[in-house]
């Protein structure tokens, strides 16, 4: 249950199921956050609202919803639990590790775009590079796929984010990286910077 006050209404309580029994990532804001899925629907105004189980207990914190053209599609996202306990524990900001790009998994491209690949290709899409950021300075451009990290091959969003998120800012990433005018893979190591380095760098980007 989410408690909270959607556009001023106070102490509502709305129903929701979890939809995902562990964290994924979304792409929220132009970066990414780590968050708990949940099945329901719930008005706007109400991040920051509690969600609860049936014996009352926080499972996580409302943070943002899927939506399509501002249309809600019965998917919202919580703040998982141990966030918020780290939050409670140091009383500072999170520090986050990122590399400034947005992928998408290949098989979520056209068939006109995956063509453009060699056969069998497997891997994540660069769809957004910060310019400027890491991943740009290491040579990586939209259009690249990335198909492992630390030698470990990848397919899924997740894959790549949550090893990326457990290592600190000043670490690298190890990448095995192909792109439509390569003959074959490349190595590329990118150096993972705070997530507030990236953010103010899009920023900027954005003021040009």
């Amino acid at each position: 249950f989410l408690v909270g006050s959607p556009l001023y209404r106070h102490g509502t309580v709305t129903p929701g199921w979890v939809a995902r029994n562990e964290t994924t990532f979304e792409y929220v804001d132009e970066r990414y956050i780590e968050v708990l899925p949940v099945a329901g629907l719930s008005a706007r105004g109400a991040s920051g609202g509690a969600w609860v189980n049936e014996r009352g207990e926080v499972v996580g914190v409302q943070s943002s919803m899927m939506s399509l053209r501002e249309i809600p599609q019965g998917l919202l996202f919580a703040a998982p639990l141990h966030a918020v306990r780290d939050l409670l524990h140091s009383r500072t900001d999170a520090v986050a590790a990122d590399m400034g790009l947005a992928v998408e998994e290949l098989w979520e491209k056209p068939p006109e775009v995956i063509r453009e690949y060699p056969a069998s290709t497997r891997g994540l899409y660069v769809a957004a590079v910060v310019e400027d950021g890491p991943a740009a300075q290491a040579g990586l451009a939209v259009g690249s796929v990335i198909t492992a990290v630390e030698g470990r091959p990848v397919r899924f969003r997740d894959q790549l984010l949550r090893l990326m998120r457990t290592r600190p800012p000043g670490g690298t990433l190890r990448l095995t990286v192909i792109t439509r005018e390569a003959a074959g893979p490349r190595q590329v190591t990118v150096r993972l910077v705070p997530l507030k380095e990236v953010q103010q760098r899009t920023r900027e980007g954005g003021k040009k």
